[in-house]
Order: C-alpha cells, then sequence, then structure tokens
C-alpha cells in the first residue's frame, strides 16, 4: 500500500549498462518504491561513463547541463509537489560539484534530499584526502538531508566530515531474476566469469595471468569475460594480450552481453572471478551473488562489504596471481564447496540486496525525512 510520498529520482539508466544506471534501474520497479507516486529524470546521455573523451572540467558546455538539470529538477518538484528529491551520482570529478545545483535546486522548491554517492569515498575526489576537497564536500552536504552511501566503509569516511545523524547506508542492487536460476550447476569444464571494463583497473589482465597459470592445474577450463574496454585501444590491447599469449581456447572475449543471453551465460558458470583493483560496489558481484555463484575477488574497494570471506567468496590480495590461482584451483575441484558458498551468497543478496529491500529501507528513510522522525536504529 503506498505510504502517499511523492518522489523524484534523479540519475542515469541504461543504457550504457554502467553499475550505478543498473541499480538505479532495478531500485525504481522495487516493489516498495513503486508504491509511490514516482517521478524520473534520467541523467544518462548514452554514452559510456568511463570515455577517455568525455571533457573533466567545468567546460561551458558541462556547466550548462547542470544548470539546465538543476532547474528541471526545481521546476518538477514544485509542480508535482514532491516530497523527497532523491539524486544517484558520483563525486570522482567536478561533476560534484554540479551535482550540488540540483541539490540546491530540490531545496529551493521546498522538498527534502537524499544525496546518494555511488562511490568508494575512500578514493574519489570529493571527498578526497585534500584540506580543499574536504572543505569542499563538508560545505555541500550542509544542502542536504541526508546522505547515502554505499557501505560501513564509505560512511566511517562520511561520518568524519558530515553530520552523522545524516548519513545512512543504502547499498546497490540489481534484478532479482538470477534468483531463479538453479544453484547446483551442470558438472564438466569449468567455467569462469568475468563481468565488468576490460581495463587495468578492473583485473582483467590479472585474469588472463591467472587463465596462464591455472591451466596446467585444471584442464579444460574456459574464462568468459563479458565487457568491453572504455576505448577501442584498450579493448584491442586485451584482444592481443590473448592472441600472444594463446589463450583463444581458455579465454573468450564475449563484449557486451545482455538480457536472455547473459542469464544463460550466469546459469552455466561455475564461478564469478572479480579480479578488481578498484570497485565501489560491483554490480555483478550483486549479480553472481543472486545467482548462487561463488566468488572470486580482491580485498579491494567494497568486496570485504558485500561478501563473506571464506563463506561465500575468497578474497585475495589485489594482485596476487598466486593467491587467485590457488583458490581457483580450490574451487574448480570441489562441487560441494562451490554449491555450499553459492547458497551463502544467494541467502546473504535476499537478505540485504534485493531490491525490495534496499527500496523499503529507502522508503523508510523517505518517512523519516517527511515526517521529521529520528532515525534511532542502525541501517545497514
Amino acid at each position: 500500500m503506498s505510504s502517499g510520498l511523492r518522489l523524484l529520482h534523479v540519475g542515469p539508466l541504461p543504457p550504457p549498462w554502467s553499475g550505478m544506471g543498473v541499480s538505479f534501474q532495478h531500485f525504481l520497479t522495487s516493489t516498495p518504491v513503486g508504491a509511490q507516486a514516482n517521478w524520473v529524470i534520467n541523467t544518462s546521455r548514452g554514452v559510456l561513463p568511463g570515455n577517455p573523451g568525455r571533457p573533466k572540467i567545468p567546460t561551458p558546455g558541462r556547466i550548462m547541463r547542470h544548470a539546465r538539470l538543476a532547474i528541471q529538477v526545481m521546476q518538477t518538484t514544485r509542480q508535482h509537489g514532491v516530497h523527497v528529491v532523491h539524486l544517484h551520482g558520483s563525486s570522482h570529478d567536478l561533476s560534484f560539484l554540479g551535482n550540488w545545483l540540483s541539490v540546491v535546486g530540490a531545496r529551493l522548491a521546498g522538498a527534502r534530499i537524499v544525496w546518494h554517492l555511488h562511490e568508494d569515498l575512500q578514493v574519489v575526489q570529493f571527498p578526497g584526502r585534500g584540506f580543499s576537497t574536504r572543505t569542499i564536500f563538508s560545505a555541500l552536504m550542509l544542502a542536504t538531508d541526508a546522505l547515502a552511501v554505499l557501505t560501513d566503509k564509505d560512511r566511517r569516511v562520511a561520518n568524519a566530515l558530515v553530520a552523522p545523524h545524516k548519513v545512512v547506508v543504502l547499498p546497490a542492487t540489481c534484478s532479482p531474476e538470477m534468483v531463479t536460476l538453479p544453484l547446483d550447476r551442470v558438472d564438466g569444464n569449468i567455467r569462469v566469469l568475468y563481468v565488468g571494463w576490460l581495463t587495468q583497473a578492473k583485473g582483467i589482465y590479472d585474469l588472463l595471468r591467472v587463465a596462464l597459470a591455472v591451466c596446467e592445474y585444471v584442464p579444460g577450463i574456459t574464462f568468459y569475460a563479458l565487457g568491453t574496454g572504455m576505448s577501442s585501444e584498450e579493448t584491442d590491447s586485451v584482444h592481443t594480450f590473448v592472441e600472444q599469449h594463446n589463450l583463444q581456447s581458455q579465454v573468450k572475449l564475449c563484449g557486451v552481453v545482455t538480457g536472455e543471453a547473459k542469464r544463460k551465460i550466469f546459469a552455466e558458470a561455475h564461478l564469478l572471478f572479480m579480479p578488481t583493483h578498484w570497485d565501489a560496489f560491483p554490480v555483478a558481484v550483486l549479480e553472481a551473488m543472486a545467482a548462487g555463484l561463488p566468488v572470486l575477488g580482491t580485498n579491494a574497494g567494497g568486496l570485504p562489504f558485500m561478501l563473506e570471506n571464506g563463506r561465500g567468496a575468497f578474497l585475495a590480495k589485489v594482485g596476487d596471481i598466486a593467491q587467485m590461482t590457488d583458490y581457483l584451483v580450490k574451487l574448480a575441484g570441489d562441487r560441494g564447496l562451490r554449491l555450499d558458498m553459492g547458497r551463502a551468497n544467494r541467502e546473504r543478496f535476499l537478505a540485504f540486496y534485493h531490491p525490495d529491500k534496499v527500496g523499503q529501507a529507502a522508503v523508510d528513510l523517505y518517512m523519516r525525512l517527511v515526517h521529521r522522525v529520528p532515525d534511532t536504529g542502525r541501517q545497514r
């Protein structure tokens, strides 16, 4: 039943298929959020968010785009009597300052504001580690009613710069369709899945080095890499590495895969391998958890907070090829272990990351803001 909230959601929707966009899409379709009166402003420009050609400075074009968005937020809020504006954004460059204009627009129109940062706050430009960027971050957050972050680690960072009662943990989410896949995968040659950018930062070359190392221990093992580089040069570089090291039979570079084709690949995979060097809250990990897959990853970014190391995942030190190879051999050789870890991951997804769980946490937050009820509990 609707609680009578009038909500404006501002953020990027697919395409392209960014983690924030996918999470935003399924957050909007969750049962608790869908029961409210909702308006959406889609900020996606239809280009890859990591495009190297994207300007990182406040060009006149970017300034005007953010100004127009702020005006649209203010006008929509006033027109529909919106109670809460929920802004999904990042703070990795000067777009953080642009998003603040939308916050101000919502404030001038009389709405409560949730500013949701889909970032690892320890590594992005704002708040950063310098006095100036941290001061800017604190000053801009004065205009918000709530700052939503992805993990408890981000909460600790934010608490040092923002009034702690404003900071809540609201994780990302993904499609719940993967939950329908069977937990017990078909026996046969081990199929290892990777989903993400084909970049050094996401660990694609570590995956290729593990593929080289593991072949003598696990005959027939195949790696399926779903994704693309952030530029044609990056994509070509990965293809060149595979060819130079004769990995064509072991490593399948599948490009961007969506919809039923992606679901089929998840259904046939035995585990997800995410050797990332940095990742705030990868949606691919959430999808693997929902699909009942064990995860082999690194102790980087949000992964240690999303997963239970040793129960649903094995997390190695970033770049530790030997450790990741050992973990992969262990998982490949033990079907029962894979099944137990996959089951644990699915249970954790259903408990904390299902769209309806995240959506209900958001609606509870909106209600507290609208009715000015203090938060006496602890958000996960």
